[in-house]
């Protein structure tokens, strides 16, 4: 399998000498960064892998299938207290945050899927999706296209830099940036790709999650080699002003420490 080697996501710094995490599956091998100490996988399979031997249809139906054989009874005692603790605070629902914060226009997603989740959206808006599945990026074309759209089979590197400067209003990274091998580099092509007050939405695990602490190696956001980049509120935050983005909005209930997900809206300003 052909891999590629890298440095801290964050600031850059090469961690090759310094011991594997203790939550590393191996091959592969997370670094917590000796300068930033943000969490990463250092060897990662290369985009091509992820079209079709990785591609998120075979790594969600091997890791649902491995969830089941393995749940005990303790986890699951678990998983149901903290369920009952997440419910309180509001869903968040992707098309209600494009439709309050996204200017109308054309609308990417960034690791589309089917591209399904895309019609939820109001009609003001023109969904686009980039999706690097061979499989899935042809079942969001044919989906997308009858919206005015359209899906680009590639990695999102490389689809967004298909679209002109300020093509799209709004961009969509949900479930995504925790996937991508260059994420600070993928951030600043969507800042070039977005219009001026253009908005990016960002969802993510969230590593400063207790639930991460309570469950250790058994979290659920542990997923390899797919999940590369772990990221707590402090990282995400920077690598987005990074790439030149203006928080709008990041709150306590958006990165709620009993959540194993977090939220934040972006702009480019």
């Amino acid at each position: 399998m052909n891999t590629v080697f890298r440095t801290c996501p964050i600031c850059s710094t090469d961690n090759a000498e310094k011991e594997a995490h203790k939550h590393s599956s191996p091959p592969w091998n997370l670094k917590a960064c000796s300068n930033c100490n943000f969490l990463y996988l250092e060897e990662v399979p290369v985009y091509e892998s992820f079209s079709e031997d990785f591609a998120w249809e075979k790594q969600y139906t091997a890791l649902d299938e491995a969830k089941k054989a393995g749940k005990s009874p303790f986890i699951l005692l678990l998983k149901r207290f903290f369920r009952k603790i997440r419910n309180l605070i509001p869903h968040k629902n992707m098309a209600s945050l494009v439709d309050k914060f996204a200017i109308e226009g054309r609308v990417v997603d960034l690791g589309c899927g089917t591209g399904d989740r895309l019609l939820a959206m109001s009609g003001k808006y023109t969904p686009y999706g980039i999706e690097i599945s061979k499989h899935l990026s042809g079942v969001a074309d044919e989906i997308l296209k009858k919206r005015g759209g359209g899906c680009i089979h590639n990695n999102c590197i490389d689809g967004l830099k298909e679209a002109g400067e300020g093509f799209f209003s709004a961009a969509i990274l949900r479930s995504f940036l925790e996937h991508e091998q260059q994420p600070g580099l993928l951030l600043k092509e969507a800042h070039r790709a977005l219009q001026n007050g253009g908005v990016i939405i960002v969802k993510v695990p969230n590593y400063s999650s207790i639930n991460r602490i309570v469950m250790g190696r058994k979290w659920c956001g542990f997923r390899f080699p797919d999940h590369m980049n772990y990221f707590t509120p402090k990282s995400l935050k920077q690598i987005l002003q990074q790439a030149g983005f203006k928080i709008k909005r990041f709150s306590f209930t958006d990165s709620f420490p009993l959540n194993d997900n977090m939220w934040i809206i972006a702009t480019k300003s």
